[in-house]
């Protein structure tokens, strides 16, 4: 199949796309690329392990490989946890942009594994919403019931009550 021209080839439009995306990471300060490509790495092995072995097993194996809080975890002042999980949040999602895995799924395992190696405790929530003839899912991650998310991202959307990675049991009770 020949193309009329250059930039109608699927392949010029998506070298065209992801040269934008490398200029604009290129620009970044190098803490934010820094954070971008460890999230980069993590958004990889997570894509891979829900796609080898399923949610429960990559869930487990996360909370092996993350340590979890400790009994006296260091408290953090409120605008440095903000701070951290914003900008967490922000490389994770523009390393989604670059590497394959870029679900909403595999983002919040990601961004919940990255928090709770600093301490912060989130919880995974899914919901569902109706679609037209269909049900759409989505899944998010929540700080003290507040979504670290845009509200528009999980409007409509009906969580189940019971979360996905609850609090570690200490953090409970």
């Amino acid at each position: 199949m020949r193309w009329q021209s250059e930039d109608a080839c699927p392949g010029a439009v998506m070298k065209t796309l992801l040269a934008g995306r490398l200029s604009r990471a290129r620009a970044l300060p190098w803490p934010a690329k820094k954070r971008a490509v460890h999230a980069g790495v993590w958004l990889l092995c997570v894509g891979i392990g829900l796609r080898l072995v399923g949610f429960a097993r990559t869930q487990r194996l996360l909370e092996r490989l993350v340590s979890a809080p400790r009994d006296d975890p260091i408290r953090l002042d409120r605008e440095r946890a903000d701070r951290d999980v914003e900008r967490d949040r922000a490389a994770v999602a523009r390393a989604a942009h670059l590497v394959p895995f870029g679900t909403c799924l595999t983002r919040a395992l990601t961004l919940w594994a990255l928090l709770r190696r600093r301490g912060i405790e989130t919880v995974l929530k899914v919901g569902v919403r109706k679609h037209g003839d269909a049900l759409a899912a989505h899944a998010w991650l929540e700080s003290d019931g507040v979504p670290i998310v845009t509200p528009a991202e999980v409007a409509g959307y009906a969580a189940f009550r019971e979360p996905l990675i609850p609090r570690s049991r200490k953090a409970r009770s």
